[in-house]
């Protein structure tokens, strides 16, 4: 088989660039910051020290999104380009919000279960879930379709 007889490359309905998924992966961390501080903000009075934690809820937000941001920088650059390839045909951008929506529900989900046990894991994984179709729906404009 020669190089003229194999069917061409099919390209991307959607595609962005390295540093277009980079910010996705930003956006998407300071959202689940910005969630984590109001999770923390609403727990009663008390609560926090009761269960032997010092710090005030915004220093814990910083620290926390801050080690999400790495885990989300690391791990969200390959679960982007995985959902992408999946949705590589797809033009209609609110479908991949949707996708990434579901697959932070469930990456968080997951690690909440491993952290935390089911509880966690039903707030991490809506945490996430909204984080990452946020940080996908800040991309829309960047997108080459």
């Amino acid at each position: 088989m020669t190089t003229d007889d194999r069917p061409a490359k099919e390209p991307w309905a959607v595609s962005f660039g390295l540093l277009g998924v980079v910010a996705g992966c930003l956006v998407t961390a300071l959202v689940l910051m910005a969630l984590v501080y109001t999770v923390l903000s609403a727990a009663p009075a008390g609560e926090l020290e009761a269960a032997g934690v010092e710090a005030a809820p915004g220093r814990l937000a910083v620290l926390i999104g801050g080690f999400a941001a790495i885990a989300i920088l690391v791990v969200g650059p390959t679960l982007a380009f995985g959902v992408g390839w999946l949705l590589r045909r797809v033009r209609a951008q609110s479908l991949h919000v949707i996708a990434f929506a579901a697959l932070g529900a469930v990456v968080g989900a997951v690690g909440g279960f491993v952290l935390g046990g089911p509880t966690f894991a039903n707030l991490l994984g809506g945490m996430l879930g909204v984080a990452a179709a946020a940080g996908r729906a800040a991309l829309v404009p960047f997108a080459r379709v």
